[in-house]
């Protein structure tokens, strides 16, 4: 999980202008070997910011992978 807030506060004249910026990122993966050579895998986020005016982005993501090089685990 990854937060980030920025603060930015300046006084022009008597007027205080601010921007409040705030960032939440959360990514989780996972990958399973099915095979010697075959893996499957699961990948999974969710996202705010504020900057972007995004509340909630969710993503949700697969992926099979082939090994053409066999891996020798002696």
């Amino acid at each position: 999980m990854k937060h980030r807030m920025i603060i930015f506060t300046m006084t022009y004249d008597v007027e205080k202008i601010s921007n409040d910026q705030n960032e939440i990122r959360l990514r989780a993966n996972y990958i399973k070997s099915v095979a010697p050579r075959w893996l499957v895998g699961t990948f999974g986020g969710c996202f705010s910011q504020t900057y972007m005016n995004i509340k909630s982005q969710y993503n949700i993501d697969a992926g099979v992978e082939y090994d053409i090089f066999p891996r020798d685990f002696q």
